[in-house]
């Protein structure tokens, strides 16, 4: 291995690396940040009782990569489309959800 006109491979993934650290501790930061938020988020939910709450918890603590993105088909973005088409009881309007009504 001296002798031979060849990089030594251990240096070249260490140059390689330099590329990708920057990379890395944002990703992990972001992916702390949404653990946390689903995590608080399944806490608040009202729809969840004690049980599936539990559950979730312990999905999304095991399974992270596929139970971040079915509970938020299911819990979020269901939920908010539910409620979008929703109509006013009285005039029967389609409202969008967390919009303020207008004033009369």
């Amino acid at each position: 291995m001296f002798f031979s006109q060849e990089p030594a491979m251990p240096m070249m993934l260490f140059s390689y690396l330099s590329y990708i650290l920057p990379y890395v501790f944002p990703i992990i930061l972001l992916a702390l940040g949404l653990f946390v938020f689903y995590i608080v988020h399944i806490i608040r939910n009202p729809i969840l009782d004690t049980e599936k709450r539990i559950l979730w918890i312990a999905v999304v603590f095991l399974a992270y990569g596929i139970a971040i993105p079915i509970y938020w088909y299911i819990h979020i973005w269901k939920n908010d489309s539910a409620e979008a088409t929703k109509g006013d009881d009285l005039t029967d309007e389609y409202y969008e959800p967390r919009a303020q009504s207008p004033k009369f």
